[in-house]
């Protein structure tokens, strides 16, 4: 079964399996699907696969337990049959792991579904989101009717 990854996501080359590490060995650089490097945070290069990529992953964490996690999408029939998610349950699971990454809290759940957020700053304070302006004069409006 094969699934397309929706993001960059992270690879741990020491869990990598050896015909895996083969195969990508064979891969151009270039290749679409194959491992990219990019400066980590002690600045030593951290690999990825690229968003788009397509893998071929079989076992209990494979194409469909990432679909399932919204981490990819079925690149083939096999992978679509087994998921049986329709497409607004693939975009919910998407959403729900872009959630995760962003790292929002439950609590702010709502707002981030929303648009009212879309992450925290370093201090841990809100990030607009593209419907925040919108929320901020709703808050005014329920303040002033309750001035009233």
């Amino acid at each position: 079964m094969k699934c397309a990854y929706n993001q960059d996501v992270p690879v741990c080359l020491v869990t990598l399996p050896a015909l895996e590490k083969a195969r990508l060995a064979a891969l151009a650089p270039e290749d679409p699907n194959n491992i990219r490097y990019r400066p980590g945070l002690d600045g030593k290069p951290e690999p990825y696969w690229p968003a788009g990529a397509v893998r071929e992953i079989t076992g209990p964490t494979g194409a469909v337990w990432h679909c399932q996690r919204g981490i990819a999408v079925p690149a083939d029939d096999e992978c679509a049959n087994a998921l049986g998610y329709t497409p607004e349950q693939l975009a919910q699971a998407k959403h729900v792991y872009q959630r995760i990454l962003d790292g929002i809290h439950p609590e702010d759940f709502a707002q981030y579904d929303a648009g009212v957020m879309k992450g925290y700053d370093n201090m841990g304070n809100w990030i607009p989101g593209p419907n925040f302006d919108k929320y901020q004069a709703a808050q005014k409006a329920e303040q002033e009717k309750s001035d009233i």
